[in-house]
């Protein structure tokens, strides 16, 4: 008999089933998705310039949230900055701390308030493919956490594989996770909801998917012309 989404939520499947699947697949996975296209390399690079920018700090600290493997990790701190990975599979970050031994990494649920990180610690927030993750109902709680540990006018991006709800299999790996299914529209709606201003949107189109991207900036009426990396 099949159960609906609510009763996965209630009875927490939805995270047990998460954890089971990244915690098999983590040594595959460092394997898999290896090159990043030339768009997704300038969006960390544009991450991170937007966050210089804002900030005197020699390495200015930001948070990557789901940083599974650790390859954003590498990158972030690459082009200058100090990243912190925040992952829910304790053998992701094990794989992470390898790849990028400056970076901190801290085992957590995003799912759950954030309490062992202090307010205002973190110039930026970054979020590849986590999102989904996260029940719809618990969207909002997430949101208002990353607002809680960014500092004013902290910058805050968020990319998501937009397929269909439910479970789903992993590409390439043997294994199935629950996900959501959200849209551009949505999502800075409710980042907006919680006191982000929206400095930029779209939605890539793959053969398979929809990958909406945002930049958002913590902060409300925060002009679109900040996004200027030059």
């Amino acid at each position: 008999m099949n159960i609906s989404i609510r009763e996965v939520i209630v009875n927490d499947k939805w995270g047990r089933v998460t954890r089971a699947s990244y915690k098999k697949a983590a040594g595959d996975y460092q394997h898999c998705f290896t090159e990043k296209k030339d768009w997704q390399i300038e969006e960390r690079v544009r991450f991170a310039k937007l966050v210089q920018k804002n900030t005197n700090i020699a390495r200015p600290p930001i948070i990557d949230l789901g940083c599974g493997d650790g390859k954003d990790l590498e990158i972030f701190w690459n082009v200058g900055l100090l990243p912190v990975g925040l992952d829910y599979a304790e053998e992701m970050l094990k794989i992470a701390k390898k790849r990028c031994p400056y970076a901190l990494t801290l085992q957590g649920d995003l799912r759950k308030p954030l309490t062992f990180i202090p307010d205002k610690v973190f110039q930026g927030a970054w979020s590849c493919s986590a999102l989904p993750h996260i029940p719809r109902s618990e969207l909002p709680g997430l949101f208002e956490e990353v607002k809680r540990i960014l500092v004013d006018r902290g910058v805050f991006y968020l990319s998501v594989r937009s397929g269909e709800p439910g479970l789903y299999k992993i590409p390439y790996l043997d294994v199935e996770v629950y996900r959501e299914k959200y849209t551009e529209e949505e999502l800075c709606f409710y980042l907006e909801e919680v006191g982000f201003s929206i400095l930029d949107s779209q939605t890539t189109m793959t053969k398979t998917d929809l990958y909406p991207t945002i930049f958002g900036q913590k902060g409300k009426d925060i002009r679109p012309a900040v996004l200027s990396s030059d």
